[in-house]
């Protein structure tokens, strides 16, 4: 839905407040028009405005227009009142810059991490820039091109890093004038599973007949960890052997391939790590080991 900011400004008795009230009473957002009868009134709550019958403090309030979410400001007019008028202004100043989209939560995710599309406008077209978070920790800062589409990211090295649970992403756009909007997105991640294959195998100058495979992390109770092995690595189709008991206990894996289509032997490793009912943290830090 669109956002918009919308003041209404005029000298002392202009009708504000009652034009801001016909504007809530026609779009649903208010059942009867109180503004005919200043105690009625709906926007001018404080006693002494309603004993005046003039606006002194600001209000807000909020309408819907087709797909526009409309917050509808409400000002005094008369010069005592100055100081409360000045307050509104900046705020409708502030609402000139604009990021699109609302607040809100992303969703979970249990491989892909979360991305956003933007836009910044500023009616003014003053340069903005803008500074991207994750967790109050800057992703990514830059001047924007106003209108264009941006993309918010998570790098997949940042993606490894962000633990499972509930995160904060901000967009912060901060204009000339110093004046700032914030769009804030939440999501959640929830990882229940990693695997690991290597892309290339390491070169064997003939038949690997036997390896050590060490794998460090954590693996609490409740979680499963699988570990395969091959000797023909370049071949197509892969021979796995399942080494897992063996890397538990530390152990010597002698292969029981003794065939390759490829060119070369290789060998290759390929884990996987499931979470099962494991309450801890679960991670696959490093792999490793040796084979002749």
């Amino acid at each position: 839905m669109k956002q918009l900011v919308l003041g209404i400004l005029a000298h002392v008795d202009a009708g504000k407040t009652t034009l801001s009230e016909a504007l809530l009473y026609r779009t649903g957002a208010i059942r009867d028009l109180g503004r005919v009868d200043h105690k009625n009134a709906h926007l001018d709550t404080h006693a002494l405005e309603r004993a005046r019958g003039i606006t002194i403090f600001s209000r807000q309030a909020r309408l819907t227009l087709g797909d526009t979410a409309v917050t509808l400001l409400d000002t005094p007019g008369h010069v005592d009142f100055s100081a409360e008028m000045e307050r509104t202004l900046q705020v409708l100043d502030y609402a000139v810059l604009v990021i699109s989209g609302t607040d809100g939560a992303l969703g979970s995710f249990s491989t892909a991490a979360p991305s956003y599309e933007y836009t910044v406008t500023d009616a003014d077209g003053h340069q903005v820039d803008v500074v991207e978070m994750l967790d109050g920790v800057t992703l990514r800062s830059y001047t924007v091109t106003l209108g264009q589409t941006n993309t918010l990211t998570i790098g997949s090295e940042a993606w490894l890093k962000v633990v499972n649970g509930s995160h904060t992403l901000k967009i912060v756009a901060t204009d000339a004038k110093d004046a700032s909007v914030t769009r804030t997105l939440t999501f959640t991640k929830a990882v229940t599973s990693i695997e690991f294959e290597q892309t290339l195998a390491m070169e064997a100058d003939a038949m690997p007949t036997k390896a050590l495979v060490n794998i460090q992390g954590n693996f609490p109770a409740g979680c499963t960890l699988q570990v395969w092995i091959c000797n023909n690595g370049n071949d197509a189709s892969p021979t796995w052997e399942d080494v897992t008991q063996k890397v538990r206990t530390g152990q010597k894996h002698y292969f029981t391939n003794k065939t390759k289509t490829a060119a070369a032997w290789g060998v290759k490793v390929k884990a996987k790590l499931l979470r099962g009912s494991a309450t801890e943290t679960c991670y696959i830090q490093s792999i490793g080991g040796n084979f002749a």
